[in-house]
């Protein structure tokens, strides 16, 4: 809430820089469609949703009818995941896309996979998501098992999940397009 009598119409504007923990560099930088809305008695109420868990959001409020700006204040907001809903794999050359606000019509992940050499081992990763796929990295965590369409590999063994992650290594016998498959735990199978 903003409040001044000089202030009749403000501009939220939500921005993020998701930092990669591994290596501390940003991954993903996000800014919302910004809302502007005009004060009654030095007041507006805005609604903002926010996807991307694991990150810090800044809302930023600033007069939009003044210039200079008059007013302008931020606040941070952290995000945590939502319950878990899905396995997502994750094959050599992609990365995780979490934050995806369409789940029934993407995979959470970005990248072009690179084809493999049949006999040769690969590793994939396995997540645990929410409905927007970020990764739930707390509470009970699934046995999963790998499956794949080749009628020749060898399935690598169940594995439980540690931190909502677990990294398997797969082996493909036959040179064709193959699908993999991690299920467990009565989540959404994870497809690649």
């Amino acid at each position: 809430n903003l409040l001044s009598e000089e202030v009749s119409m403000v501009r939220i504007t939500a921005q993020i820089i998701n930092y990669d923990s591994d290596i501390g560099t940003p991954q993903h930088a996000y800014t919302l469609v910004e809302q502007e809305s005009s004060l009654e008695n030095g007041i507006s109420t805005f609604t903002i949703t926010l996807y991307t868990a694991h990150s810090t959001w800044t809302i930023f409020a600033e007069d939009v009818d003044a210039s200079p700006t008059l007013i302008k204040g931020h606040s941070n907001v952290y995000v945590r995941t939502n319950n878990p809903t899905k396995l997502q794999i994750i094959l050599p050359d992609e990365v995780a896309n979490p934050g995806t606000t369409d789940p029934a019509n993407s995979v959470g992940r970005i990248g072009t996979v690179r084809t493999q050499t049949a006999g040769r081992g690969f590793n994939i990763v396995t997540n645990l998501c929410d409905d927007y796929w970020n990764r739930v990295k707390t509470g009970a965590m699934p046995l999963v098992s790998i499956w794949t369409s080749d009628p020749y590999d060898s399935h690598p063994s169940a594995l439980t999940l540690v931190n909502g992650q677990r990294t398997f290594s797969v082996s493909l016998i036959t040179a064709s397009s193959v699908t993999i498959t991690a299920s467990g735990g009565g989540y959404t199978m994870g497809i690649s």
